[in-house]
């Protein structure tokens, strides 16, 4: 299971797979360097993290 965490809209840590569509997580903005709060648009299902060979 993934352990990344990812910083809400009020910097509490949460784990990637408990973000909900439509909450507000930090990203950075790439243009000016800078943190910044956006809206989640959409998810993806990434599945469980295991391959298959």
């Amino acid at each position: 299971m993934c352990c990344r965490k990812f910083y809400d809209k009020y910097g509490s840590k949460k784990r990637i797979t408990k973000i909900k569509l439509g909450e507000y997580v930090k990203s950075l903005d790439e243009e000016t360097g800078e943190i910044v709060s956006n809206k989640v648009k959409a998810l993806l299902d990434m599945g469980d993290g295991r391959f298959m060979n």
